[in-house]
């Protein structure tokens, strides 16, 4: 497979709400990235803010050959897991860190992903890319630094 230098998620916004019939709102994900320093604008829907978000990462140039044929040979999301920490519990909520986990299966291999941020979203879009550096060949990401907290799995 080429091999590519970087996928950099520049922002990442998500349209969810709730509605009784659960059929008005459809949720959707847009978002800008660098891939190789090309600047890329790519939106999607989904059933959920998380499912939308990777839905439109899925389609940035690298990411979608992954799943160009046969749906049997794409990448599969096995595992998802958000936990969240917070410095105090006077303040909890407030200044809580989530930490996004999530696992993949391709090509008869797992991988597993984790992303932090005080944002659930972009956790789980970190945590999505990480795997996709695993995925694609990547040079290690480097992860953005935790403030005043650490998460264990």
């Amino acid at each position: 497979m080429e091999e590519f230098e970087m996928i950099e998620i520049k922002y990442c916004q998500v349209l969810t709400g709730y509605s009784e019939n659960g059929k008005d709102i459809v949720p959707s994900a847009t978002l800008e990235a660098l891939v190789d320093g090309q600047k890329v604008l790519v939106s999607s829907p989904g059933v959920g803010p998380i499912d939308a978000a990777y839905n439109a990462i899925n389609k940035l140039g690298p990411v979608s050959k992954l799943f160009e044929g046969d749906k049997r040979t794409h990448p599969h999301l096995r595992r998802f897991v958000i936990n969240a920490e917070a410095e105090s519990s006077e303040t909890a909520g407030s200044d809580a860190i989530g930490a996004a986990r999530v696992t993949v299966f391709y090509k008869d291999q797992i991988y597993n992903g984790i992303g932090r941020s005080k944002d659930i979203i972009r956790a789980a879009v970190d945590a999505y890319v990480d795997v996709l550096y695993q995925i694609l060949g990547y040079r290690e990401r480097q992860q953005p630094p935790i403030e005043n907290g650490q998460f264990l799995f």
